[in-house]
């Protein structure tokens, strides 16, 4: 038989009871409801933070508008009413020009979907274009410095109207019937309409160079060029304002053209009106 452990031998102290730990609670995660008015509270709280820093960027955009006029009424101060309206009229006439829709990304999309264009004649075209524009300002700029404003932004806002309906042709699906019968497509007329087209908003310039030539002191032509070109920045970004709610009012999703020439007419319309409204209402007081 075995004998009983000795006193005091570690066998025959009692030995501590296990101590019990409080079992760990399962983490359940979040419910529907909690992440739902997570995602709620997250989202006004962006809407309201949109809402300061669109607001700033109004008001950024106004005051610059102010300092703007301002510094064009400064530096046109010491000049003689009339010479001040002539100028007047016609930088309106050349921002009226310049602050035009454009059809915007969806014509794009067009080209590459049911075109076929790619990146890279993307990249010849723009090439041709840039170069043809250098070309053109270097041979015409001494007749247009010699016509009036007026009439030199008449004859390209016309020129244009008709040089882009080679583009709307394409929209409408004449480049198939062209391919079938005269053995040319898409890309020759895009090259093509590009050659001849890309000029015109560079020669747009010339006048305005021509008035800072013209006008300004020699002291103060780097200023007169910086405002005039801050002058035509916002009619570019009037331009581009109307190209987007004009993209709001007729929606092109990629793969789905079916408002794209109804967008594109309307803004060849445009293209038309809005300069030829500035020629008309103020052409008379520039010459």
């Amino acid at each position: 038989m075995s004998r009983a452990p000795a006193q005091g031998h570690p066998a025959a102290q009692t030995r501590p009871a296990a101590q019990t730990r409080p079992a760990a609670r399962p983490f359940r995660g979040f419910t529907l409801l909690e992440v739902m008015v997570a995602l709620a509270i997250l989202a006004m709280a962006l809407v309201a933070a949109f809402d300061v820093v669109g607001g700033a960027l109004r008001n950024h955009e106004r005051t610059r508008h102010l300092e703007l006029a301002t510094m064009l009424a400064r530096v046109t101060a010491d000049m003689k009413p009339e010479t001040r309206q002539r100028i007047l009229y016609a930088a309106l006439i050349i921002f009226a020009f310049r602050a035009v829709p454009a059809v915007g990304e969806g014509y794009r999309w067009f080209a590459i979907d049911k075109l076929g264009f790619d990146e890279a004649f993307f990249g010849v075209l723009g090439q041709i274009g840039s170069g043809l524009a250098l070309v053109a300002m270097w041979l015409l700029s001494d007749s247009i410095t010699r016509q009036p404003v007026a009439r030199v932004l008449l004859f390209l806002t016309l020129a244009g109207a008709v040089l882009s309906l080679p583009d709307l042709s394409l929209v409408f699906g004449v480049h198939e019937w062209t391919e079938r019968v005269f053995g040319f497509g898409a890309r020759t007329i895009a090259l093509a309409d590009t050659a001849v087209k890309s000029p015109l908003d560079n020669l747009s310039m010339i006048p305005l160079l021509t008035l800072i030539a013209i006008y300004a002191p020699p002291a103060k032509r780097a200023i007169w060029f910086a405002l005039m070109a801050s002058f035509m920045n916002l009619a570019l970004v009037t331009g581009q304002l109307m190209t987007r709610h004009l993209n709001e009012a007729f929606v092109i999703q990629r793969g789905n053209y079916d408002a794209l020439p109804a967008l594109y007419v309307t803004v060849l319309v445009l293209q038309l009106l809005i300069p030829l409204t500035a020629i008309i209402a103020l052409g008379r007081r520039v010459r």
